[in-house]
């Protein structure tokens, strides 16, 4: 993921990854009385908030008063279970999903709102909740009857909370320290070796770091990721320390048939750009990259893609299937190239995350951008928005 500016799509894509509620747990039954209110809760539709049949035809002020009522009615509903049945394990659950739902006070709308966050919100309110759901999230991960699987969901989401506010201060041009926060990941790791989310952290917090730190100091903090109990953290640490170590190594086939070697291009500036036609902030940034490519690229500037096309394999497709669903891929990519007329070969096995590139280099998420310098090293893994720019005309000394 497109650091270089912390929008909120960012912060919306990293929620929805790092945590899904699933369908309600079971509990046994208790009192007569909780379980009336249970039921109620449940044919409100306020643990799954399913959305209205016509939810995408309504207009944006339309979808944001239904969301912002269903959050509220979450809100009253959620707090009087809470506080009528304080010994029923199901409160965990409501508490859970208010900390994904909350609402946001809007008082009013602007005339704008359709094209633009146009709103008033009750700053008071909002920070009043926030307060309040705060001390109900930290009486959950102290209470002795939270489910397990709960229990780690909710400790991830708080590391995860603090990373991103930490993240967001460094953007602001805050001084951080970072190692409390890095202690923090590694005990979490210790703690639940087989998360299979955690190795994503890091990612936001080095966008952050890399910004006023030297190649040898990033990859120094990357190798402190790689003594991670957890594996999949540690491995995917080590591949990004090892990137920043030596120059970037890499020969494909593109989808055009160019053949690529990044060997063949030492002396020029290189973006290798790991992204995916599925992916929204990846397509974004691209008349960016194009805008840049178009600029420099006489004067010593290449981009090379990485395709994460998914192709939907299967482990129980024939032959046939599989190739059929390959060229499917390939024919989306290729089309999407000539749409958006973009000039520089591409590299495409329709893997997704499993192709090996995605190990070896590292990578938890996209896009990812490695800009090289003229000896094949990595400067930067967010090369993204104003920075690719001002990095390429760093590099190629204009």
């Amino acid at each position: 993921m497109h650091f270089s500016a912390m929008s909120s799509a960012t912060f919306a894509w990293l929620a929805c990854v790092m945590v899904a509620l699933g369908a309600p747990r079971v509990y046994a039954k208790t009192a007569a009385p909780a379980d009336g209110a249970w039921a109620e809760i449940q044919s409100l539709g306020l643990l799954s908030q399913s959305q209205p049949e016509n939810f995408r035809t309504m207009t944006r002020r339309q979808r944001s008063e239904w969301l912002e009522q269903a959050a509220l009615q979450l809100k009253e509903k959620g707090l009087a279970f809470y506080e009528a049945f304080p010994a029923d394990p199901r409160r965990w659950l409501l508490v859970r999903r208010m900390m994904d739902a909350s609402p946001r006070f809007i008082k009013s709308y602007g005339p704008d709102y359709e094209q633009k966050p146009d709103s008033v919100v009750d700053e008071a309110a909002a920070a009043a909740w926030q307060k309040q759901l705060a001390g109900l999230t930290a009486a959950m991960v102290a209470a002795p009857d939270l489910p397990a699987d709960m229990r780690e969901e909710v400790e991830l989401r708080i590391l995860d909370r603090d990373v991103i506010a930490d993240v967001k201060r460094a953007y602001a041009g805050e001084e951080i320290d970072w190692a409390p926060l890095t202690e923090r990941i590694l005990r979490f790791g210790e703690k639940y070796p087989a998360n299979d989310i955690l190795y994503s952290l890091p990612a936001y917090l080095m966008a952050a770091f890399e910004r006023n730190h030297s190649t040898v100091e990033i990859a120094a903090q990357w190798r402190a990721f790689a003594g991670s109990a957890n594996g999949k953290l540690a491995d995917g640490a080590q591949a990004k320390a090892e990137s920043f170590l030596r120059p970037l190594d890499l020969a494909f086939t593109a989808v055009d048939g160019r053949p690529v070697d990044l060997k063949a291009l030492r002396g020029k500036v290189v973006l290798v750009d790991f992204w995916a036609t599925w992916c929204g902030p990846c397509v974004a940034e691209l008349p960016n990259v194009k805008k840049v490519y178009a600029a420099y690229h006489d004067q010593g500037f290449e981009v090379i893609g990485i395709a994460l096309e998914n192709a939907q394999l299967k482990p129980g497709d024939t032959p046939d299937q599989s190739a059929a669903k390959l060229a499917k891929a390939k024919k989306v990519l290729t089309d999407f190239i000539a749409k958006e007329e973009l000039p520089w070969p591409n590299f495409f096995d329709g893997l997704h995350f499993k192709t090996d590139l995605v190990d070896r280099y590292g990578i938890t998420m996209i896009p990812t951008a490695f800009l090289l310098d003229q000896e094949g090293q990595v400067v930067t893994t967010n090369a993204r928005a104003e920075k690719l720019e001002s990095e390429v005309k760093r590099l190629l000394k204009l």
